[in-house]
């Protein structure tokens, strides 16, 4: 088992993307909402330089085995799984999660699994 840093939540400051009265009145949505946002426009505290350097301590991992458990937090598996269904194209073309990412849906359940579906020409 590994721990790695590329595998913790990714920060970001609520009331730097949304007010008090929007999250008041829309809740979890107003949360993934300003996440989309922050993400779309490279205003998270990472940067996407930095989350694509995640990425790709984590394939280093993958490289070394082909079948790996991955444990981390919704918005950080989230960015994951966008990256590998996007073949990789979801930093460069960041505005793309505001389509792919629903705001309006619970993203995952405590404990959920996602099969990540990772095409060789990213790896």
């Amino acid at each position: 088992m590994h721990y790695l840093d590329a595998l913790k939540e990714i920060p970001f400051t609520l009331k730097d993307f949304c007010s008090r009265e929007d999250f008041e009145a829309r809740k979890s949505t107003a949360v993934r909402s300003a996440f989309v946002e922050g993400f779309a426009t490279n205003a998270l505290s990472l940067s996407h330089t930095q989350l694509l350097a995640d990425i790709h301590a984590i394939e280093e991992l993958y490289a070394a085995d082909t079948y790996i458990h991955l444990v981390s937090h919704t918005f950080r598996m989230k960015v994951i799984q966008l990256y590998y269904k996007t073949n990789g194209k979801l930093f460069e073309q960041p505005e793309m999660i505001r389509a792919l990412l629903p705001i309006h849906e619970h993203l995952l359940t405590f404990g959920e699994t996602i099969v990540l579906d990772v095409p060789d020409n990213v790896v």
